[in-house]
């Protein structure tokens, strides 16, 4: 064949393979985008947690990507707690993978996306309360906050503004504030810290490691709730108040303590977010815990209507102003007697589940890391039939009846000789009131060496004290400790000899002393299978509050026992 009839047969193959080599290449192209603006806010949370929540605006120019990668420098990310991301063009929450490799230097993130990318999103990052630290022990109105000024970006973003957000009636000493930065680098590097004073209590320091809500409809229509908290005191200063949202339109709001006790009347802060102050009937010191609750009503006519016929729906917004962040919490709706639930119209996603009791069912919601971010709308549809309004009075007719019954037919009964009754002396131990005000003085002071113990062990292993030192100081607080149980024993002994309430009293602080031990040997196993690799961070987190809370349930009931003991001295 001639050289020059080959050249028009090898143009006609590469022109018929072109449309093919193209598609090839369009496949295997990487994905491609450029970040065209980010808003970067750092807020500081009522409990000192710390939200950074960055907002991202993307442009395509070529494939999208599967996953975006994001984070901040790593002396953060030991202060992580939750990550969530949203979808703001589609509505839609966004899957987040933690501990993305981003760099030396870095903690990261995958934001995963679903389908296409999403042309504008925000990731939201909770860091724990250690970041807000007292500038100085001694001046407890003086804060330092330390945070990320900018997000840690793959790529450059063309502009990133930064913004600050102190708590109301806060002033603003030193540091970093508000800035912009125009374009951001790529693996930008920025730890900042940020001086401020504070007056009031707009802030404090604590961890909320447990919240309970029951919302109780009535068979009338009537709706009735209760929020309890359980905290633990994380700053330099005793606690003797807090703050807490109550759903909108919450009316005759009282509060009690753990011993069923009315605490101060609760005070309305706002009212858009409905913030409640509550004051404390005892402070809360340092590294202490408590639990109060809030109980309140709300107005059915805004929370509940007809569908026609049987059929309701109840309809509530939840955690829209929660300005604190919350370890775990759950939601009860106790539905009227006789009420069936629509499981496939309970709406707020998954989480829910139905609990049966004989003639009521409760739709319950379980959550963790509760804050304004993570609000949800909950509409529950039930049927529920007004016959069973007259339920409680026919059965209360039928057990009178029975009753009535029982008492006629031993009243017709032959009556026997009354039987001789037999004293029995009792020979019980007679306690003195200074042997009881010794017992709750000598326990209490067993109570506060312990915890001195327990902070001289944590300034050991953080090497702010020397270990000679430390060693002195420990064997000195355990010779005192062990004198004062010695004397502790004694009266408990005695206390049991009394028998009656004394010994009822006895019997349960011991069942509560060995369950906080029991509490105390676990906590120290999944610390040594954290440390060893043999349990994750997620469920050493899960465990540890678990057990916290038990602990903190133990401790109200040793406290409860010392307070029944004032109690009998008058």
């Amino acid at each position: 064949m001639k050289k020059g009839a080959v050249a028009p047969i090898i143009l006609a193959f590469a022109l018929l393979a072109l449309p093919f080599t193209l598609s090839v290449w369009q496949v295997r192209a990487d994905p491609d985008y450029s970040i065209t603006y980010a808003t970067h806010n750092v807020e500081i949370l009522y409990n000192g947690y710390v939200l950074v929540n960055d907002t991202l605006e993307i442009e395509m120019s070529g494939p999208s990507p599967n996953n975006f990668t994001m984070g901040f420098p790593s002396t953060y990310g030991q202060s992580l707690t939750k990550v969530i991301a949203y979808d703001v063009v589609n509505g839609a929450d966004l899957d987040v993978t933690l501990g993305t490799p981003l760099g030396i230097g870095f903690y990261g993130v995958s934001v995963n996306f679903p389908g296409t990318a999403p042309r504008i999103f925000w990731v939201a990052f909770v860091l724990n309360n250690s970041l807000v630290t007292f500038d100085e022990p001694t001046n407890t109105s003086q804060y330092t906050l330390s945070f990320p000024a900018y997000p840690t970006l793959t790529k450059p973003a063309a502009i990133c503004n930064s913004t600050l957000i102190l708590p109301s009636g806060a002033e603003y000493l030193k540091g970093a504030t508000n800035s912009s930065r125009a374009p951001l680098d790529a693996l930008a590097y920025e730890p900042s810290q940020t001086v401020f004073g504070l007056i009031d209590r707009s802030i404090q320091i604590f961890d909320i490691t447990s919240f309970k809500r029951q919302i109780t409809i009535d068979q009338f229509g009537g709706i009735s709730g209760a929020d309890t908290y359980s905290i633990t005191n994380k700053g330099l200063t005793v606690m003797n108040e807090t703050r807490a949202v109550l759903p909108p339109n919450a009316t005759v709001v009282n509060t009690q303590d753990s011993l069923g006790r009315t605490m101060n009347q609760p005070s309305k802060l706002e009212n858009q977010s409905n913030l409640y102050l509550m004051g404390f009937l005892t402070t809360v010191e340092p590294a202490k815990s408590t639990t109060f609750t809030v109980n309140y009503n709300l107005p059915s006519e805004l929370y509940i209507r007809s569908q026609g016929g049987d059929s309701f729906r109840f309809d509530i917004a939840m955690f829209q102003y929660f300005n604190y962040y919350v370890e775990a919490g759950t939601v009860a709706f106790v539905l009227p007697e006789g009420a069936k639930a629509s499981l496939n119209d309970i709406q707020a996603g998954s989480g829910f589940a139905v609990g049966k009791s004989l003639f009521q069912e409760t739709v319950s919601l379980s959550k963790t890391g509760i804050m304004s971010a993570s609000s949800v709308e909950v509409g529950i549809v039930y049927e529920y039939n007004p016959l069973w309004l007259s339920f409680r009075p026919a059965l209360w007719v039928f057990a009178l009846a029975v009753v009535g019954v029982v008492v006629v037919a031993v009243w017709k009964r032959p009556r026997e000789e009354e039987a001789m009754k037999v004293t029995v002396p009792s020979v019980a131990v007679r306690l003195t009131e200074e042997e009881v005000e010794h017992f709750i003085e000598s326990y209490e002071e067993k109570k506060r060496i312990a915890f001195e113990i327990a902070t001289l062990e944590d300034r050991a292993q953080k090497g702010r004290i020397p270990r000679r030192r430390y060693k002195v100081q420990r064997k000195t607080l355990e010779t005192r400790v062990d004198t004062i149980a010695r004397s502790v024993d004694e009266t408990k002994e005695k206390m049991r000899d009394a028998g009656g309430k004394y010994a009822e009293m006895m019997r349960q602080l011991e069942i509560a002393e060995t369950r906080i031990n029991e509490i105390e040997a676990n906590i120290r196993s999944i610390e040594t299978r954290h440390a060893g690799g043999d349990l994750s961070l997620e469920s050493y987190r899960s465990l540890l509050s678990d057990y916290q809370r038990d602990k903190e349930k133990a401790d109200t009931i040793i406290n409860g026992i010392l307070l029944r003991l004032r109690e009998e001295l008058g």
